[in-house]
This record gives structure tokens, C-alpha cells and sequence, in this order.
């Protein structure tokens, strides 16, 4: 027992590591609840003065002036979100409308008999919308469904552009047509991104 430490509540040793300050809880408990009610030694209070500096006093025309102002420039900032939230939500659907068009038509068109040349159009407008859906704002958000919407435009590209080479393949003496397939997974996963919103 160390006998130069005591307890600063009850004045008894205190017994034990050699941080502890006080003798027991209760000791503890009690001095910091009395050091919570003793008034503070240095007294923030602002002096009573009969007359403020001018630089102190309240001119309310130069605050409601500052405040109108304020004002003013938190509505040009709002109309200026809600315009580009207007701008954004019209090139959303622009991109949409211009990916249900392709997926319609590609649907329309599973498992029928192309010609090269229609074939060969078809691949040309989804490689060309594939390129334009790169803009879209979704695709900053990982989670967007325009990112799987892209992923569905290149894989109808591959579908047709398949075509076109199976056309080309037989050459001369072929019949000039062939057609694509899709899955019944992959016509339902088509489906759902057709309506799904973001």
C-alpha cells in the first residue's frame, strides 16, 4: 500500500493501481457530482452596458436586405436544380423510349427469317443506340438499370450482327436469310427492363 495516495472525497488511502484516484465508486461518485454543482470560477456573463458600440448594434434594413437576397439566391439555385432534374428526367425517358423501341422490335423479330440487308440495318441502329444509351446519366449510378439496359443493347447487337455473318457466310448459292433465337430466360429478363423503372 502506497500511503502518500489518498482518497480527494473522504481523505482515506487508496489501495490498488497506481492511477486510482479515489478509495471507492461511491467516493468517485460523489466528488465529480459536487464538482458538477459548484459554480464555474470564471464567468462568461456579458456585462450590462448602457450604451453597445455601433459596431455591435442590430441594423435591421442591412439584415432584411442580406436575408432578401439570401433568399433570392437559394430560389435561382432551387429553379436551377429543378431544371436540371427536368433536363435529366427528359433525356431519361428519351434514352428509355429509344431502348423499347430497339428491344420491340427485336422481340418482333425472334425467330423470323431476315434478309442480309434488313439484318444488316438492324445491327447498324443497335450499334448506333448503344453508343448514343453511353451518355445516359444513370450510368454514374452503379445500381441504375441503364447499365443493364446498355448490356441488353450489346448483346441484341451480337444476336443480329450473328445473323449478318451466317448470311454472309453462305455466300452465293445460299438462300440469303437466316434468324435469331432467344431464350426464354433471356426473352423474360428483356421483359422486366422493358417496364422496370429506375
Amino acid at each position: 500500500m502506497d500511503s502518500s495516495r489518498y482518497c480527494p472525497e473522504c481523505d482515506a488511502p487508496v489501495v490498488g493501481r497506481r492511477d486510482k484516484v479515489f478509495c471507492n465508486s461511491s467516493c468517485k461518485s460523489r466528488y465529480f457530482r459536487r464538482q458538477a454543482d459548484a459554480p464555474a470560477p470564471f464567468s462568461h456573463a456579458v456585462p450590462l452596458v448602457d450604451e453597445w458600440p455601433a459596431s455591435l448594434v442590430h441594423e435591421p434594413e442591412e439584415d432584411e436586405e442580406e436575408n432578401e437576397a439570401v433568399g433570392s439566391r437559394a430560389r435561382a439555385t432551387h429553379q436551377q436544380l429543378t431544371a436540371a432534374e427536368r433536363e435529366r428526367t427528359a433525356q431519361e425517358q428519351a434514352f428509355h423510349q429509344l431502348y423499347c423501341s430497339l428491344v420491340e422490335r427485336f422481340l418482333t423479330e425472334a425467330g423470323h427469317q431476315l434478309t442480309g440487308w434488313s439484318a444488316g440495318r438492324f445491327v447498324r441502329k443497335l450499334y448506333a443506340a448503344a453508343q448514343e444509351y453511353r451518355e445516359h446519366p444513370g450510368l454514374a449510378h452503379a445500381e441504375d438499370i441503364s447499365h443493364r439496359r446498355l448490356h441488353d443493347l450489346y448483346w441484341m447487337h451480337d444476336q443480329v450482327q450473328g445473323v449478318v455473318e451466317d448470311i454472309a457466310q453462305q455466300g452465293f448459292f445460299g438462300s440469303g436469310y437466316s434468324a435469331y433465337t432467344v431464350s426464354k430466360k433471356k426473352l423474360r429478363r428483356l421483359r422486366e427492363h422493358l417496364v422496370e423503372q429506375r
